[in-house]
């Protein structure tokens, strides 16, 4: 600020006018920033939780699809054994069998365990499901908190550590449909901002305002890229279709079971064809 010709006042320099103007901007482009965040992060929520619902819904039956393929190769192996190999050990075909396919075993025995702990993280979601009005409250302030407490907004490394803190709490209350706990967190007082005293010069407050917004930029890029990175995943692609096609779960199901019928007839008939094979060797 300099003072004017009377001496009676101070008037803005062209300094102080343009580190105002950039504050305008900056706070807008915080605002973004968090938007975006906490963009990213209910859409992760929603995408983790549709891929809790597919998975209990249809990973049973691809394990048991798979199962089924496994068999159906395993036979088939069994068959070539056979006829390649006059007068093959029973005992030889099967650990035979066991040595060519105990990694895809393993495999399909991980992808089970997979599909009861998505289960279970359906179970537990349903339980805990908010009713229409709560689960937009809990958006509403799960946005206003990150808005107010998101690290990525500030440089000054103790106020990035309390709101780091702050956001372990919040991003848990939200993960786990703690409405009451977000409501809580909102009567805190807002983590301040890091924007220079009034101590410094003109000159000063501008070169800090000007490196904080190229700063934010870079932090509203990043967030838009990994915003973008979320959306081109095949999970919410299938969660967009889901939106249009209420019925689509069910559907995928009831293709997956048919599949299933389908190779479990191939492998009745396989199994039947070894046992042939096997009685005529013998």
């Amino acid at each position: 600020m300099t003072p004017d010709q009377t001496g009676l006042r101070f008037v803005p320099s062209p300094d102080d006018l343009a580190f105002q103007r950039l504050l305008v901007v900056i706070e807008a482009t915080r605002q973004q920033a968090a938007t975006l965040q906490a963009t990213i992060e209910t859409l992760r929520d929603e995408l983790g939780r549709f891929e809790a619902a597919y998975h209990a819904r249809t990973g049973h039956l691809f394990v048991e699809l798979n199962r089924l393929r496994l068999a159906c190769d395993e036979f088939r192996h069994r068959i070539a054994l056979v006829r390649g190999r006059r007068g093959v050990r029973q005992d030889e075909i099967e650990g035979d069998v066991e040595r060519l396919f105990h990694d895809r075993r393993q495999t399909i025995d991980d992808e089970a365990e997979e599909a009861t702990s998505y289960r279970r993280v359906y179970e537990d979601e349903q339980a805990s499901r908010l009713s229409e009005d709560d689960d937009a409250e809990l958006r509403r302030t799960y946005r206003e908190l990150a808005r107010r407490n998101h690290p990525d907004l500030v440089q000054d490394p103790a106020e990035r550590e309390l709101r780091e803190r702050r956001m372990v709490r919040i991003n848990t209350a939200y993960r786990e449909r703690d409405l009451e706990s977000l409501r809580t967190l909102l009567t805190l007082s807002p983590s301040s901002d890091d924007s220079p005293d009034a101590s410094r010069t003109p000159a000063e407050r501008l070169a800090w305002a000007t490196a904080e917004l190229s700063r934010l930029d870079d932090v509203v890029g990043t967030l838009r890229r990994d915003l973008a990175i979320v959306q081109e995943t095949p999970a919410h692609e299938l969660w967009l279709r889901s939106k249009t096609e209420p019925g689509l779960l069910d559907e995928m199901a009831s293709q997956v079971a048919v599949q299933i019928s389908d190779a479990q007839a191939r492998l009745d008939d396989l199994t039947l064809h070894f046992h042939a094979l096997l009685h005529e060797d013998q």
